[in-house]
């Protein structure tokens, strides 16, 4: 049971949440682009996407970071779906989870980070 003044605090600082969003957000100045291109956006990574042959063969280990989070956070998910049994891995699992997943993908480098994560938790 949450008491009246806790709940209270937790209320307080959310008090200024109904006012509307400005009409216009103006950029704050930086250093202006030369050559007269615009920057490249930068698209979303999805790291099920990953092959497996870039973690295999990585240098700096960004991919197989980027990959051992995605593959906790859908474990995580997945746990509390339901569709896995407890518990959900914690954040000292993920040297576990990176360890499945560079095992994989030496052994299956044309694969993807996704088809590591289902072959793990498939057993």
């Amino acid at each position: 049971m949450i008491r009246p003044a806790l709940f209270a605090a937790i209320l307080i600082p959310l008090a200024g949440c109904d006012a509307a969003p400005p009409d216009s957000i103006t950029a704050a100045a930086g250093p202006a682009i030369t050559g007269g291109a615009a920057p490249e956006p930068v698209e979303a990574m999805d790291p099920g996407a990953i092959s497996c042959g870039a973690i295999a063969t990585a240098v700096d280990g960004r991919q197989l970071d980027a990959a051992t989070i995605w593959a906790t956070g859908q474990m995580r998910a997945a746990v509390l779906s339901g569709a896995l049994p407890g518990p959900a891995p914690q954040q000292d699992d993920d040297e576990g989870i990176a360890t499945v997943l560079s095992d994989y993908c030496r052994t299956y480098p044309d694969a993807t980070v996704r088809d590591a994560f289902d072959a793990m938790i498939a057993g």
